[in-house]
């Protein structure tokens, strides 16, 4: 912990690679969104969740920390957007979540 206090760039810089090589819907890839989040890099989080609903715009996750995202940033009909596309894919039996 203490090292992401003292240079989150650096831990930023070294978590990188390993959440770009892992599978769309990995933990990993969510975890590092989160990172970005946490730090104040709302633009990577939203690169790397926009990546993640590019390939896989089943998986809610992703979906959910970018609603998340625009309504930390006012964005209310983005975030009203995202939101209503979780509930059609909820309707349609899709419960994509975490499978890495």
């Amino acid at each position: 912990m203490a090292a992401i206090r003292v240079r989150p760039n650096r831990v930023a810089t070294s978590n990188a690679p390993s959440a770009n090589l892992a599978p769309w819907r990995s933990l990993r890839r969510l975890r590092y969104a989160d990172f970005n989040i946490q730090t104040g890099d709302l633009e990577a989080a939203k690169q790397m969740l926009d990546a993640i609903t590019q390939k896989a715009p089943d998986y809610i996750p992703a979906r959910n920390r970018l609603a998340e995202i625009a309504f930390h940033q006012q964005k209310y009909d983005d975030c009203d957007k995202l939101i209503k596309s979780i509930q059609i894919n909820l309707r349609k039996g899709n419960t994509a979540t975490v499978t890495n």
